[in-house]
Formats: C-alpha cells, sequence, structure tokens
C-alpha cells in the first residue's frame, strides 16, 4: 500500500478564550495518498483535542461485504491497533486520520450476533478510496463522524 503523505492549509482559528484549542483550525485541507481531503471540525471537537493526553486516531473506515458501508472510528490508543503498518496522516498534533479498507468472510446480514471479524483488504490503489470530506462533532454522545465522495 502507498504510503501517506500529509499536506495542511489551515483556515479559520479558534482565538475563543486564548485557550490551546486557539491552535487547532476549525477547517483544514489535508493530503492523502494524493488526493485533498476536508476536514471540517466542530468547536467541541477542537476543545476535546486540546485536552487530549492521547493522540486520537480517527479511522475512516469502508466496509465491504454484502453490503458497502462507511463509518468513522475513534481508536482509543490504549487498545490493540487493527492493521497498525496502515499509514496514515497526523492533521495537527493531536489528531491522526487513516483510511482503511475491510472486508468480512462471509455475507451474513442478519445471521451474525455482534460485529462480523474483518479483515483489511489490500487496495491497489488507495487515492480513488479517499473522501472529499471528513466532519467531526464532539459533544454530550461523544465522537461522531461522517465523510462523503
Amino acid at each position: 500500500m502507498q504510503e501517506a503523505s500529509s499536506r495542511l492549509k489551515l483556515d479559520g482559528f479558534d482565538t475563543e478564550n486564548g485557550t490551546l484549542s486557539a491552535g487547532i483550525p476549525e477547517q483544514c485541507e489535508l493530503e492523502l495518498y494524493g488526493k485533498p481531503l476536508q476536514l471540517v471540525l466542530s468547536h467541541g471537537a477542537r476543545r476535546a483535542i486540546a485536552r487530549l493526553e492521547h493522540p486520537l486516531l480517527v479511522e475512516m473506515e469502508l466496509y465491504f461485504s454484502c453490503l458497502i458501508r462507511k463509518r468513522v472510528l475513534f481508536r482509543d490508543p490504549a487498545e490493540p491497533m487493527p492493521d497498525p503498518a496502515l499509514p496514515g496522516i497526523e492533521a495537527f498534533p493531536g489528531l491522526r486520520i487513516r483510511l482503511r479498507a475491510v472486508v468480512t468472510e462471509t455475507c451474513a446480514i442478519d445471521g451474525l450476533e455482534g460485529a462480523p471479524p474483518v479483515k483489511s483488504m489490500p487496495v491497489a490503489r488507495p487515492a480513488a478510496m479517499v473522501p472529499r470530506w471528513l466532519r467531526l462533532q464532539y459533544g454530550q454522545h461523544g465522537w461522531q463522524g461522517e465523510f462523503g465522495y
């Protein structure tokens, strides 16, 4: 798999209260596998990132099985990382982002209890799967995110 590269353009700094979140932009453009990715962070997300003790890994997952599903996962740094060799980019200190394509071994929409086991799918051209945007929010329900094409 190609190595992910990173480029950052900052826009819309939050200077409210002069806190550490002043250095975390509301929007920025990153480069993942040579393609632009627009990152949008809510005020709550910027404040939460500024308070993190460990960097947050945000994983945009494309799930291939009977259907295709996309979701955003927020990985706990204390937990074992699936496919740790998969490259990612550092958006800025405290936030890493990566794209992971996974596949299930069987197609059983209603036949499994819990989450089906998945494995990383080799991708010949990962740039073709990079979304145009990623939005992250943090609030009373914790971390939430979405991405789109």
